[in-house]
């Protein structure tokens, strides 16, 4: 049973509702294009229209990084990218004695004192006049990520997650080579590789699931499908990891294959080893995968998915599309991140993360679509059209390039898949 309310509370009850803060974007983003005007009249006063950056520091008589300051705040393409350029309040000071000096109106300068107090109001309340959650509101507004911003902030991430976990990466290297299955009609086969390059431990006794393969229907069921691997060697043998030894470092990692978390997924591991740079390698994995999946829908609007799961801190992710110029053409290819902290492996758009990057056309295969992020990129890609039997001549690629990219995600390509051809 609930308490009875007290006087104060039933009063309350029958008061008038109490106003919802105005949201961040609105709030803000009106607060600075005051600023932005009034410190606009002080400037074009004294420099008249369309300053430089250095006019404002020669005529104001400021010192350079304050003139730089100002002309961002008033110039700044984005009024709420102004914000990281407004200068301290003691900056300020300075820039408010020399507007005096070069007889500017008392009353544009309290007017500006005036719209630079309700932005700070403002700050205080969405932001507790915390600077760097205030950039980080300003920085994660729709339309306001861009890539260099997005990697500033998730290189910190990358850090922790290094100290954390106790492994790092250079770079990570997905790619997923797709043409029609020879052996049954209107199903695609896969040639599946996967890279850690530079991997090292930063902490001693680490294992370290460095790939996981699983390959679902929209309605989440797993496919069957056979696997075989590309390089049939001992250690592919002996271990059950698909290893394309001529791309790993010597000696060979230490590794072994499991099965994974869910029904229909394996799991590759590497297991503890050396420390530091002593213990750093290269591991690279091929393999591939027969009849996997339909090549075509069986009702309108369905989907197909190609990903990578995130789940080693790395500094940069390569992840290649390379397909079949039979297959799919006209696709519009959308790029999707859905962060796994909810869900693993999760699709549901309330996971979606906002990423700046995009999926990159890079042409046909042969036109050269190498990257010296991954050591001998060139001779992989052909080592494993030969071995495949294929010819690269058939085939273009897509790529994602993110650094550092969060985790735990799945970084997926999606389009429309094509109707299923009539009888």
């Amino acid at each position: 049973m609930s308490p009875l309310p007290t006087a104060s509370a039933a009063a309350a009850e029958h008061a008038s509702p109490r106003a919802i803060p105005p949201a961040f974007h609105g709030d803000v983003d009106t607060d600075v294009r005051g600023v932005r005007r009034r410190l606009a009249a002080i400037v074009e006063q004294v420099c008249g229209g369309s300053p430089r950056a250095q006019d404002i520091t020669d005529r104001f008589g400021v010192y350079r990084k304050l003139g730089w300051q100002i002309w961002n705040v008033v110039y700044a393409d984005e009024p709420l990218a102004a914000i990281r350029h407004l200068p301290s309040a003691r900056a300020m000071k300075v820039f408010h004695q020399a507007a005096r000096t070069r007889s500017v109106p008392e009353e544009l300068i309290a007017r500006l004192d005036e719209a630079i107090e309700q932005f700070r109001k403002s700050v205080d309340t969405h932001a507790s006049s915390d600077r760097e959650m205030l950039e980080m509101l300003v920085e994660n507004q729709p339309g306001a990520l861009d890539e260099p911003t997005a990697a500033r902030w998730r290189k910190q991430a990358f850090t922790g997650n290094a100290f954390t976990w106790g492994v790092r990466a250079k770079c990570m290297f997905a790619c997923a080579i797709i043409f029609p299955s020879p052996t049954r009609g209107d199903y695609w086969d896969m040639i599946r590789i996967q890279g850690l390059i530079d991997l090292v431990r930063t902490r001693a006794n680490v294992r370290w699931p460095f790939a996981q393969l699983l390959i679902r229907n929209s309605d989440g069921k797993a496919f069957q499908f056979a696997r075989q691997p590309l390089d049939d060697s001992d250690a592919v043998k002996q271990t059950g990891v698909p290893l394309f030894e001529a791309f790993c470092s010597k000696p060979l990692p230490d590794v072994k294959r499991k099965p994974g978390a869910m029904a229909g997924m394996v799991e590759d591991e590497l297991q503890p080893g050396a420390v530091g740079a002593a213990g750093a390698a290269n591991i690279v994995t091929a393999e591939r995968l027969r009849e996997v999946a339909p090549i075509y829908a069986d009702k309108p609007n369905e989907t197909v998915s190609f990903g990578t799961g995130v789940r080693t801190p790395c500094e940069l992710l390569i992840s290649d599309l390379i397909v079949h110029r039979s297959m799919y053409p006209g696709a519009h290819r959308e790029l999707l991140v859905f962060g796994e902290l909810m869900t693993q492996l999760s699709r549901d758009d309330r996971d979606r993360l906002p990423v700046p990057e995009t999926v990159q056309s890079l042409g046909r295969v042969t036109d050269g679509i190498a990257t010296a992020d991954v050591p001998h990129h060139t001779d992989l890609l052909h080592a494993a059209f030969e071995r495949a039997g294929l010819n690269a001549n058939d085939f273009d690629a897509f790529r994602v390039r993110m650094r550092y990219p969060p985790l735990p995600v799945s970084v997926i390509v999606r389009h429309e898949m094509p109707m299923r051809k009539a009888e």
